[in-house]
């Protein structure tokens, strides 16, 4: 079986074709949905960089000290939430150094 066209029809079909072509390409792409979406994510990232710029963001120290002492710091005991300001164990840590050193903290329960 073969198809039987003319060339009138095959020149009709490639004007068609070239006017729809021409139609979308000049076509403005639309993007408002992923632009707002994309201000968004820069707004909280904004807000999230700000927040963690702040002096006093973890307890009365900065996020950058917060990480400094976590590191130098292993969590070995249970977890209390009434704890002093990181800024008071900061000025005590000599004092507290010396209170492991000498295995006094048993003491102080």
């Amino acid at each position: 079986s073969s198809i039987s066209t003319s060339k009138k029809d095959i020149k009709a079909f490639l004007v068609d074709l070239k006017s729809s072509w021409d139609y979308f390409e000049s076509l403005v792409a639309e993007n408002s949905a992923p632009l707002h979406i994309s201000g968004h994510y820069e707004n909280n990232l904004q807000m999230t960089i700000d927040l963690l710029s702040q002096n006093d963001l973890v307890g009365g120290i900065s996020f950058s000290q917060y990480q400094k002492l976590l590191s130098e710091v292993a969590p070995t005991n249970e977890y209390v939430s009434n704890v002093p300001e990181l800024s008071t164990y900061i000025q005590e840590k000599s004092t507290l150094q010396e209170i492991y050193d000498e295995q006094l903290n048993n003491l102080l329960g």
